[in-house]
């Protein structure tokens, strides 16, 4: 058998798969990467390099999803994909009023 080809076939396919993610997930983040940097702009939170990549690791998830769904409904890639980047931009910003609803229930900061 050879080896090296099947090796070579699964790197490839696995590449593809990585790069399509790639394609559909960078809105996404560009949508937390800016949601972020306007909130810091605005003087609403401080910068923290933790508080940025879980930001954008939460613009990423809620981003993926939107355009998960979209391509399930029949929609264009690009359609999708512009569909991500304001998912993962509402997304975050829907999951702060969350925690800030759920703070002021709980009588916290």
């Amino acid at each position: 058998m050879n080896y090296e080809k099947e090796i070579a076939s699964i790197l490839a396919a696995a590449w593809k798969n990585v790069s399509e993610l790639g394609a559909v997930t960078v809105p996404a983040f560009i949508g937390g990467v800016l949601d972020y940097a306007m909130q810091v702009q605005q003087k609403k939170r401080l910068f923290s390099l933790s508080a940025f990549l879980l930001h954008c690791a939460a613009a990423l998830f809620f981003g993926w999803v939107v355009n998960t769904w979209t391509v399930e409904l029949g929609y264009s890639i690009d359609a999708a994909k512009a569909a991500g980047g304001v998912g993962g931009w509402i997304g975050v910003r829907i999951s702060d009023l969350i925690i800030a609803a759920a703070r002021s229930k709980l009588g916290l900061k």
